[in-house]
């Protein structure tokens, strides 16, 4: 009888921890893309939040892959201080920052198109692109 109550408990046990490590990790969780403000001029240099969002928390942290084009360019008319923005367990949002470089080259507004490329343990809420645009001072 203890054997089997043992072997009951075990199983019992086993499906609870494998449930939750399923659904720790949800993935009806969805992440949402926030760039603020959505433009600057290059002249100001205060960080513009990115920022990623879930639906909900969760218990393994949260990695964002971004990638960023547009007519501005990395390192010359801006600075990120990470390409990937990482939701730590129990938390509903990260950031990261981007900064503009001030130039005397009048060139026009230039843009920063910013997508995810990949999300581990949630999923993209639709198509998050988001555009901030580096208006020209000069």
């Amino acid at each position: 009888m203890k054997v089997k109550l043992s072997y009951y408990l075990i199983l019992l046990l086993s499906i609870f921890c494998n449930f939750f490590m399923l659904n720790g990790a949800n993935a009806q969780a969805t992440v949402n893309l926030s760039v603020s403000p959505s433009s600057r001029s290059e002249s100001v240099n205060v960080a513009v939040a990115i920022e990623a969002t879930l639906s909900e928390t969760q218990t393994l942290p949260v990695t964002v892959y971004l990638s960023f084009s547009g007519t501005a360019t990395n390192g010359v008319d801006y600075t990120l201080s990470s390409e990937n923005i990482v939701i730590n367990p129990g938390e509903l949002s990260g950031s990261i920052s981007l900064n503009n470089i001030s130039d005397v080259l009048n060139e026009g507004n230039e843009t920063v198109i910013i997508d995810i490329l990949d999300i581990t343990n949630a999923s993209e809420n639709g198509n998050q692109q988001k555009t901030y645009t580096i208006i020209d001072s000069n």
